[in-house]
């Protein structure tokens, strides 16, 4: 079997991933393997073993996802259990994960608690609780971050909050409470000597905790392909096994044998100290399994031994799998080693190609997860990299040990430190805001992954072959295929009108054919803490994952009926992150000062419309219904719309009441509308008897938040719709809904089942 683990180890992927999705991918790999095979690469006991090892594969992630199916709620009032993971710390309180008595796994948030019941919570111990236990909210809306899945993929089904309010006693702890303290020791101690730029980059980079990086830090190095640098991998191993043994070595404290010992007994020590994330169990499972061998006396292929290693992780932990942690780590390893005979020549050059190859074989995972890439990552890798590797991660490995032993000298060398990571962190928010031209191709389907791999198997074939004309070939292949995926959407002759489920707020997204045009009609926004000033949290967790998964990056029209935070509180941060064209609101919109520079400077046209006014957007018209006048609230200055799309007539309302609602019906005594975006989220101020026999809709959309305090829809509002047969549709309920229609015909399709 030597030299030729990594194909058992793709045959279990590829059974691992038709576990999940579909069977054709077991089917290629299986084809690929007979081929191998029947070309005389490979001997039978190789295509024997891959076949009982993948049938392995397939069984245990398909137990996985069935079990989550199965798995009943837990209906006990009182809940016991013991505290299986570290202890999460955050502003608003601290979580962990419980396994009570049934073998279940559940998510565990505390909020509000005083310090000496924070004390008794510790990894191992047992511990008794109240509460409801529920299932995780998953996503609602197309492109979304999906929490519930997200936990499923760590084994993980329900959860549970308690307040002040809620009792829990816990007892005990184990030996990794031990390490886990260490790890918090770190955290206080590096907090307290350190300033806090460097204690929180110290944090990151050593031992995994990334609670002082702030968010706008941790999207900037996403942003520029620069994330792994923010995960503990083979680098950090790497630096503390090199640190480690010439310590231990070099002052005569151990024999070179007894330290290879206490090196292999530390990997799994620091992989849990450092956060337990897979890129580092990987790093530190394949340098204790090299070490095992070289003392053995016996060689291993790297390629054997990480393909060894993949196959040990799926079968003790099978969720993991599906980490987007453990899926970069592995695949680009693999791709590195797989490489290396172009790993020579001039050093940049060998960065360039390491950096090239990196970012070629993490391409298609960037546009599965997050729908685009940065091509200029490339060269932005191949100065932060060495930058990283050489100056800041040695220096947080000396900064951490002078922190406990001489605290005056980490000081000044923090003050050092300081001014030139502050430099290059200018420098790249500099490139950021001048150079990023991100490539927004949308969400790339399993087919088109698989198709990406075949194209970049052969390119890295060819290249490694030194036959670079045909590698040159199959490489403008590659970009090519990009290229036609990124201008998929102006072929399609389907348009589509999707009410975003933004919780208590509106926003609907209107794709005309062909990528004719993009129309937004407002774009709500999170209210912060001091429910007043809004959040870039539903702009940056629904509003643009949902643009970009359908590759888009210009809006020829932002629509906006009236400026409360629940309808415009993203504007901002779309001018900021999207090419707006032109703003439509209503003559008595007030646009605040700041908004009218930001307007001002990037040059987007702004069209004022009153009753009566038409507005053409690429071809479609759209009819202001209302205001007539100003009405004196912004609810009731709201902008109503009539528009036709798909063969259907549609009234966006806005939040008007029954005031605006009764000069409408006076002004247009023929209106007619089949879809009637209910108003003010289904207020009982407004969507009167009188205002639905008029319209006469077939279909109404509520945009609404779920368990929200106003009690939207009013129970009164829904009773109407109902008695008059009007079909109802709830993002509280039935997530994002999409109409997608071309020419005259449409159907109507809900995010949730």
């Amino acid at each position: 079997m030597k030299g030729y683990w990594h194909i058992v180890a793709f045959i279990a992927f590829v059974n691992s991933v038709s576990a999940t999705y579909h069977f054709l991918f077991s089917i290629l790999g299986y084809t690929w393997l007979f081929w191998l095979y029947k070309r005389r690469r490979i001997k039978l006991r190789v295509c024997i073993m891959s076949i009982v090892i993948g049938m392995a594969a397939f069984y245990l992630i398909y137990n996985v996802k069935s079990h989550a199916v199965s798995t009943p709620i837990p209906k006990q009032d009182t809940l016991q259990g013991k505290i299986v993971s570290s202890i999460s710390n955050n502003d608003a309180g601290i979580s962990f994960t419980l396994r009570d008595l049934n073998d279940q796994l559940i998510e565990v948030f505390l909020f509000e608690r005083d310090a000496k019941q924070l004390k008794e919570i510790k990894t191992g111990a047992s511990c008794t609780m109240k509460g409801n236990v529920q299932e995780p909210q998953q996503a609602t809306n197309p492109g979304q971050f999906d929490y519930k899945n997200y936990l499923a993929n760590n084994g993980i089904y329900w959860n549970i909050t308690l307040d002040d309010r809620d009792p829990i006693q816990c007892e005990g702890e184990s030996w990794l409470q031990f390490i886990y303290s260490i790890r918090q020791n770190i955290v206080v101690k590096t907090k307290d000597v350190l300033s806090p730029l460097t204690s929180s980059w110290l944090q990151a980079l050593l031992i995994g905790e990334k609670m002082g990086i702030d968010n706008e830090t941790e999207e900037l190095f996403q942003r520029w392909g620069l994330s792994h640098l923010l995960a503990i991998s083979g680098l950090h191993v790497g630096i503390v096994i090199g640190i480690l043994y010439t310590t231990l070595v070099k002052f005569h404290l151990v024999t070179k044998e007894k330290a290879q010992w206490i090196i292999i007994l530390f990997l799994p020590f620091y992989a849990i100290l450092a956060g337990g994330e897979p890129s580092v169990w990987r790093a530190s499972m394949m340098t204790a399994v090299a070490f095992l061998f070289l003392k053995a006396g016996k060689k291993i292929s790297l390629t054997d031994g990480l393909s060894i290693l993949f196959l040990v992780f799926i079968i003790v932990s099978p969720t993991m799998l599906f980490q987007i942690g453990f899926q970069l780590s592995f695949i680009v390893t693999f791709a590195l080693l797989l490489s290396k005979k172009i790993f020579s020549g001039p050093k940049l050059f060998v960065a360039l190609r390491i950096s090239l190859i990196s970012q070629l074989i993490v391409l298609p995972f960037q546009l599965y997860y997050f729908f685009f890439f940065n091509p200029l990552s490339v060269l932005v890798n191949v100065i932060f990299v060495p930058y990283f590797t050489f100056l800041v991660i040695p220096l947080m490995f000396l900064l951490l040990f002078l922190t406990y032993t001489f605290p005056l000298l980490a000081k000044l060398m923090d003050s050092l430190f300081i001014p030139t990571h502050e430099m290059m962190l200018r420098v790249l928010e500099w490139m950021d805001q001048s150079l990023y031209f991100p490539w927004v191709i949308g969400k790339l389907s399993p087919i088109l992954f698989i198709s990406y791999f075949f194209l970049f198997l052969f390119f890295m074939k060819y290249l490694s072959a030194e036959r670079e004309r045909q590698a040159f070939r199959y490489g403008l292949i590659l970009v090519c295929f990009l290229f036609i995926l990124s201008i998929k959407p102006f072929f399609t002759p389907y348009s589509t009108v999707t009410m975003l489920d933004v919780g208590q707020g509106d926003s609907f997204v209107i794709e005309l054919p062909y990528r004719r045009g993009i129309i937004v009609i407002d774009a709500a926004g999170s209210i912060g803490s001091d429910f007043q000033t809004a959040t870039d949290k539903t702009y940056r967790q629904i509003i643009k994952p949902f643009l970009y998964a359908k590759g888009i990056r210009q809006i020829d029209s932002l629509i906006l009926s009236h400026e409360d935070i629940d309808h415009v509180g993203s504007v901002p941060y779309l001018l900021d992150g999207f090419d707006v064209k032109q703003i439509v609101t209503s003559r008595y919109f007030n646009i605040s000062k700041t908004t009218k520079k930001n307007l001002k400077d990037s040059g987007v046209r702004v069209t004022k419309l009153v009753e009566g006014e038409y507005i053409d957007i690429k071809g479609y018209s759209f009819l202001a219904l209302s205001p007539t006048s100003d009405n004196g609230t912004s609810n009731e200055n709201s902008l109503v719309l009539f528009t036709e799309l798909g063969g259907l007539r549609w009234l966006f309302s806005g939040d008007i009441g029954n005031k605006s609602e009764r000069e409408m019906i006076n002004n247009y005594p023929n209106l007619k509308a089949d879809v009637l975006k209910v108003s003010h989220h289904g207020s009982k101020f407004s969507t009167s008897d009188q205002w639905l026999e008029r319209l006469k809709p077939k279909i109404a959309l509520i945009s609404v938040g779920r368990n929200n305090q106003y009690g939207h829809p009013a129970k009164e509002v829904v009773s109407k719709l109902k008695n008059q047969g009007i079909a109802i549709v709830r993002t509280d309920q039935h997530g994002s809904i999409r109409y997608r229609f071309t020419g005259k015909k449409g159907t109507f399709s809900k995010y949730l089942p």
